[in-house]
């Protein structure tokens, strides 16, 4: 296949779709070969990927909470060996995943309503957090701190790595610094806190005192506004990449909210996005993945976005710069290749747009310009 590149030409390429994987089986005990475990040969319901939601790559380490079958899949793509995080007596209902400097992993469970915590070799340590004052569905990491989705209060609180709670931000409400329902959440690096509300339909932004800053987005249906906002990851230079699950669409934003560039091809084979989830950002197995470049590309990290439906179930793609330029900036990079035709701003008071019936055997809820190399028109319309 081809390269696959986005924007397509004749724009200059940001981003390169890698690799996809489509189950999980424990296909060292079967004897089948590192092709068949990626491209989902001999699938097996022990290593099968249902549901995917929240994501986290870490050394060649992929960690994928799936609410279809309540498990966290361990693919360890340098060994080339499978296992599952935690116990079911440990882990109930996995919604995201978050690795800290040290490799401790932090687990929201939203069946247990805790945050549970394994240490650097995957081997549990205990859950925090009181399940009747908090309903974890996210957490983002800040130094010493825990920053923890409550998506029973609508809010967001700050705890200890003991799960102490030392302070509270926002709250449920719809004012400009309040929150109906908060699902992905991310800091930048400023400490400034971004928060998906899935009722409001947009990206929220509180600076490192907690203070409102901002919204980006608002409910629409067209490039810079969503429908269904999920997962939300911030990369190095502070560009923020929020998943729609309506559009099946990654949208990359510049740190004051400007859209920059958005991705996604329902329906195609291996680098199709359908009702993507999470999105996590990794540099730490970036030379495990060079080898899916192309020769006159250079990738700076690495994008991973889960798809609760269809068979892509995890797929990477690498942010980068062709070799001939330097790496890109904001100012240079994405924001001048898409400055020629640039998007309607998000304005407030959009009208909604209606979502797609994606229901067939759906998993769980955790609570209870294209870049096509093709085409993409520019306002794009539900999915009937």
């Amino acid at each position: 296949m081809a390269p696959v590149f986005y924007p397509p030409p004749p724009d200059v390429p940001r981003l390169q779709y890698l690799m996809t994987i489509k189950n999980a089986e424990e296909w060292q005990q079967r004897g089948s070969s590192f092709l068949d475990f990626v491209v989902g040969r001999n699938k097996t319901e022990e290593g099968e990927i249902r549901g995917p939601y929240g994501v986290a790559l870490r050394d060649g380490k992929l960690y994928v909470c799936d609410l279809g079958f309540l498990r966290i899949h361990v693919i360890d793509l340098v060994n080339k060996r499978y296992s599952v995080l935690g116990t079911p007596d440990q882990i109930k209902r996995p919604a995201n995943i978050v690795i800290d400097a040290d490799g401790t992993k932090y687990v929201a469970d939203t069946g247990k309503q805790q945050v549970i915590v394994f240490n650097a070799q995957d081997q549990y340590v205990r859950a925090i957090g009181d399940p009747e004052k908090c309903a974890p569905i996210s957490v983002a990491i800040k130094g010493d701190k825990l920053f923890v989705a409550d998506a029973k209060g609508a809010r967001i609180q700050v705890w200890t790595k003991n799960g102490e709670v030392t302070r509270t931000i926002s709250g449920k409400g719809n004012g400009p610094d309040q929150l109906q329902r908060p699902s992905g959440i991310a800091l930048n690096s400023e400490g400034h806190l971004f928060v998906v509300d899935q009722e409001l339909t947009m990206v929220k932004e509180f600076d490192a005192q907690g203070k409102f800053v901002k919204s980006i987005g608002s409910p629409g249906d067209r490039p810079g506004f969503f429908a269904r906002p999920k997962g939300i990851a911030i990369d190095a230079k502070n560009l923020i990449y929020v998943a729609d699950a309506q559009w099946d669409k990654i949208q990359i934003f510049s740190p004051e909210g400007q859209l920059l560039l958005f991705f996604g091809e329902p329906g195609v084979k291996n680098y199709g996005l359908l009702t993507p989830t999470g999105v996590a950002i990794d540099t730490t197995s970036l030379d495990l993945f060079r080898k899916y470049a192309a020769p006159n590309f250079e990738p700076e990290y690495l994008l991973v976005v889960t798809n609760q439906f269809g068979d892509n179930k995890v797929t990477f793609f690498a942010f980068g710069h062709p070799k001939e330029m330097p790496a890109g900036t904001p100012e240079t990079g994405v924001a001048a290749e898409k400055a020629k035709t640039p998007p309607a701003p998000a304005v407030p008071g959009a009208v909604p747009a209606a979502e797609k019936p994606k229901e067939p055997s759906a998993p769980a809820s955790p609570a209870a310009a294209s870049a096509a190399p093709a085409k993409t028109p520019a306002t794009e319309k539900p999915k009937e």
